[in-house]
């Protein structure tokens, strides 16, 4: 999905806060304990308390989208989080739209909506190729208008942030 420059950083912010902020953290799994047990061996993770730079720059950097994210509407946090959690959230973002489930109902196929989708895309039919392009351009409005969203909440934070600065000096 074309997005504007200005929105570039931002869609890297989204992308690594909902696909590898936690690992970044140093967030561990349980998944070398199950493996274990399941050998049949015990497994203790060392505990560790350092907390070294990079955790904390991970650590702010992921309160602050965070905390603009939980300052836009529902509807535009649904949006930002479906298209920037799934490595194909741009075509699952498309999917999901009211348009396009209700185009693919009308189409009367079997066929799943991704698969249906991907046929639309690879058409050789213009009309085909127009509908999808006509349900690329939807997904494409929704999230810029979720963009704007995280963009104003972002600026109006940072203001408050400045304020309170201010305040305190």
């Amino acid at each position: 999905m074309l997005i504007s420059a200005a929105y570039e950083r931002i869609a890297a912010d989204l992308r690594w806060v909902f696909r590898d902020s936690e690992g970044e953290l140093g967030l561990k799994s349980n998944f070398g304990g199950m493996i274990a047990s399941l050998e049949g061996g015990g497994w203790t993770p060392k505990p560790t308390h350092e907390v070294d730079e990079r955790r904390l720059q991970a650590a702010e950097r992921r309160r602050r989208i965070l905390e603009v994210l939980d300052a836009i509407p529902v509807w535009a946090r649904v949006v930002l989080s479906i298209t920037y959690r799934y490595a194909d959230g741009e075509n699952l973002l498309v999917g999901i739209l009211t348009v396009t489930a209700q185009e693919h109902r009308r189409s009367r196929t079997v066929r799943s909506l991704a698969d249906w989708l991907e046929r639309i895309r690879l058409s050789k039919d213009p009309g085909r190729r127009r509908t999808y392009s006509q349900l690329r351009l939807a997904a494409a409005d929704l999230l810029c208008c979720a963009f704007d969203s995280y963009t104003d909440a972002a600026h109006e934070l940072a203001h408050r942030r400045r304020l309170l600065q201010e305040a305190r000096c």
